[in-house]
This record gives structure tokens, C-alpha cells and sequence, in this order.
């Protein structure tokens, strides 16, 4: 790619590719919502070692945390895909266009 200028190349990147700032919010909500569930299943584990009743809101809580837990990561994962088919087209462009500059 020795005759391609990175204007064309850094203007795909950027509408294809969002920076990591706008993916920042989700990310840390996931990871703290990831930590918030294992510390609810630990708090549910000692509870049910010890014999003593779960308080009625400590199921309730789980439920809500691992189904947030879910949802983020499944968002991740959609995400993660559109990245990839992006990723795909940027370089079929990039590798279609380095082709037609070499046959001219």
C-alpha cells in the first residue's frame, strides 16, 4: 500500500471504527455490574452454608444483576460482530483500491 494516501485510509477508520471514549460508559457498567453479580452469588452461598434465610430482595437483586450481565454482554457481542463486518469491508475497499492503483 506504498501509493495510498492515509487521508482516505484515516476517514474510513473513523466512520467505521468508534473510539474506545464512546464504548467506555457500557464497558465499565458491564465489568461492574459482572462484579456486583459474584458478589451477590458469594453473599447467597454464605447465606445458604450457614443456614440462615436469604432476605426476600438478595434473589430479586441476582436475578436483576445476572440479567444486566446478560444484556451487556450480549451487546458486546452484536457490537463485536458489526466491528468485524466493518473491519471486513474497510479492507475489501483498501485491497480493491490498492488493486486498481497497481494496474494503472
Amino acid at each position: 500500500m506504498h501509493g495510498l494516501p492515509l487521508e482516505p485510509v484515516t476517514r474510513l477508520r473513523r466512520a467505521h471504527f468508534p473510539s474506545e471514549n464512546a464504548q467506555f460508559t457500557w464497558r465499565f457498567a458491564s465489568v461492574a455490574d459482572t462484579l456486583l453479580s459474584v458478589t451477590l452469588i458469594a453473599l447467597t452461598v454464605s447465606y445458604r452454608l450457614r443456614g440462615i434465610q436469604l432476605p426476600p430482595a438478595l434473589p430479586v437483586a441476582l436475578l436483576a444483576a445476572f440479567a444486566t450481565v446478560v444484556l451487556l454482554f450480549s451487546k458486546f457481542l452484536f457490537w463485536a460482530q458489526r466491528q468485524e463486518g466493518s473491519a471486513t469491508m474497510v479492507a475489501s475497499h483498501l485491497l480493491h483500491r490498492s488493486s486498481s492503483h497497481r494496474h494503472r
